[in-house]
């Protein structure tokens, strides 16, 4: 049991510094919703991504599907992986695959590899030994990949350690960035290619995003070391790079943690989490010579993922929520589903649900769950994917000319 509550640890907490409810509350359907194709509806769903014609996600599996199509789910077998292995993260770099397996009771290592094709064999990169003995502590290797196409990978590497290996908790020890160009392969975490983070060398931290807009690119970590429990630190950072290998800090004007962030129409947005009564959303117009805005919601709203819906409906993004931290650090509030940002003349705006029939969304799931991701590929019939953290993964497509429904995978 021990091992298996710290699988789930890595897979729910892999790229936070405060903790989630682990159950959800079950909502009371008010229509059946129907299941598409036996997708498990408690599945915890880390990230959604397109490589070449198929669609794949990640976390306690690594599943594919192929794209514009009903073809059911289906499971990569990786060698050496045992069914207690986990897939924390995954990056596409043109029709490359990227993933990381971490299997902690049959090899007890995390480790690198890549696919061409779905359907062929993963090729082992990068690997190291999850648990070793060094000053009578248990360390292992957290690792994290993110990928901006004509750049690179960048594989983040977060060393931890446990005082002893009955301790749940562990504290991080250090944290390395890696870049891969030109088609290099990250089969050694070496010096040659290590990533500068000016001002933060020797710190702990964990990357929860890096994302190219325009011409730079932009990289956000949330500082270790000063969250007791579920009391967080405000300590987050938005650091930006024009060489892609030297990053520098670019203030927010505000103190919080960073959930993600993501470029579109010309808009950076951030997503918070802080100590304070709200979390808003900060935005800045790339290129403008415009500070960094907010987009306020209620106080117990924390936000997550963002997607830009504009096939769909134009100038227009989704977010999600997250489960949050009462005011006082006492509990959690349950996701709050997704909402609409609209990008206008005056700047972007916060909505309810518009772009799906209503009565279908308040009647799911989807209604209060902790969204992880959201995906809308135009070339595929303008559908919308959303992952949970404990609801599993959801499709959005269009029923007629008025009317779209979500249906649970």
């Amino acid at each position: 049991m021990k091992r298996m509550s710290i699988i789930l640890i890595l897979i729910v907490t892999f790229f936070t510094t405060c903790k989630g409810p682990a159950i959800f509350e079950t909502l009371e359907k008010e229509e059946k919703i129907i299941d598409l194709n036996n997708f498990k509806s408690s599945s915890p769903i880390i990230r959604f991504k397109r490589c070449g014609s198929y669609y794949v996600i990640n976390g306690k599996q690594l599943w594919y599907s192929r794209s514009g199509t009903s073809e059911p789910w289906h499971s990569v077998n990786v060698p050496g992986v045992s069914k207690q292995g986990t897939y924390p993260s995954i990056a596409v770099l043109g029709n490359t695959l990227y993933f990381v397996a971490s299997d902690q009771d049959s090899n007890s290592y995390n480790a690198i590899y890549s696919m061409t094709s779905m359907t062929g064999s993963p090729t082992k990169h990068y690997s190291s030994q999850r648990r070793y003995t060094n000053n009578e502590n248990y360390q292992y290797e957290s690792l994290a990949l993110f990928s901006v196409e004509g750049v690179g990978l960048y594989v983040v590497k977060v060393t931890r350690a446990w005082k002893d290996y009955s301790t749940e908790s562990s504290s991080i020890v250090k944290t390395e960035v890696f870049l891969y160009q030109n088609g290099e392969k990250p089969n050694s975490l070496d010096a040659a290619h290590k990533v500068t983070l000016t001002g933060f060398e020797g710190k702990a931290y964990l990357i929860n995003d890096v994302v190219q807009a325009g011409s730079k690119i932009y990289l956000i970590l949330n500082l270790a070391g000063k969250s007791k429990g579920s009391v967080l630190s405000g300590d987050g950072r938005l650091l930006v790079s024009t060489d892609n290998k030297t990053f520098q800090e670019e203030s927010t004007q505000g103190s919080y943690d960073y959930n993600r962030m993501y470029f579109a129409q010309s808009h950076l947005f951030l997503s918070t989490r802080s100590p304070r009564d709200y979390n808003p959303i900060l935005y800045k117009k790339i290129g403008a010579s415009t500070n960094w805005k907010t987009i306020k919601s209620s106080s117990s709203t924390e936000f997550s993922a963002f997607a830009d819906i504009s096939p769909i409906k134009p100038n227009t993004l989704l977010v999600g929520t997250q489960s949050a931290i009462k005011k006082g650090g006492q509990g959690y509030t349950s996701g709050k589903g997704y909402y609409e940002i609209h990008i206008g003349n005056s700047g972007p705006s916060l909505s309810g649900n518009t772009f799906s029939d209503r009565d279908n969304y308040n009647s799911t799931a989807l209604k209060d769950a902790t969204i992880t991701d959201i995906y809308c590929y135009s070339g595929d019939s303008k559908r919308v994917y959303i992952g949970t953290s404990s609801k599993g993964l959801w499709l959005n497509k269009k029923e007629n000319a008025n009317k779209r429904k979500w249906y649970q995978e």
